[in-house]
């Protein structure tokens, strides 16, 4: 009677120790996947932030740029404008002067034309710097456009390159600790067996 007692008692132990071993290896199973899909996360996000950061620096040297641009534009315009206004002033103020200086009408009317022949050369050659300027700046931006694209595509790619080689070593871990259990699993039945027999 005290070895049918013994037995059971050692059948119940054994019992004990296979189902916490089962159950470490599920929970060592368990504990691999999560550390592997926090490492993914963990990747991802720091592949998201990079590339918004990249993406935030150039939008703000591209911003740069353009205010640049415009500030010379206006700057130029308003000395344009204002030298308009001075010859205009000088004009109006110094008509005696031409007639003084030029003596007769026709004089006048010939200088005055050759004037506004040079203020329309020098407003032709401030709109092609413009569009030029215009032109250089759109390009620049078009191309940095591309090679922040091309970098972000370059980081994606990468992080899929660092996400693969952990999900393999899961997948290895993960068959080494079923087969580890599954050892145990036997050896505990063949030592129940045993016990039994």
């Amino acid at each position: 009677m005290a070895t049918t007692q013994t037995n059971q008692r050692k059948t119940a132990a054994t019992k004990r120790s296979t189902a916490a071993k089962k159950a470490a290896g599920t929970r060592a199973r368990n504990q691999a996947a999560k550390s592997t899909r926090t490492q993914a996360r963990r990747t991802s996000r720091t592949a998201r932030r990079t590339t918004t950061r990249a993406a935030s620096t150039a939008e703000q040297q591209a911003q740069r740029q353009t205010n640049q641009v415009q500030e010379l534009i206006e700057r130029a315009a308003l000395t344009y404008v204002g030298a308009a206004l001075t010859a205009g002033d000088r004009v109006a103020q110094g008509y005696d002067y031409l007639r003084k200086t030029y003596g007769d009408t026709e004089s006048v009317t010939r200088q005055l034309k050759r004037f506004e022949r040079r203020g329309t050369t020098g407003r032709n050659r401030f709109e092609r710097q413009v569009r030029k300027n215009r032109t250089r700046v759109e390009r620049e931006l078009r191309t940095r456009r591309n090679q922040f694209r091309r970098e972000a595509k370059q980081v994606r790619r990468d992080v899929e390159r660092q996400v693969k080689p952990l999900q393999s070593s899961v997948d290895l871990v993960s068959a080494q600790v079923e087969n580890a259990v599954q050892a145990g699993v036997t050896e505990a039945q063949k030592a129940v067996e045993r016990v039994v027999a």
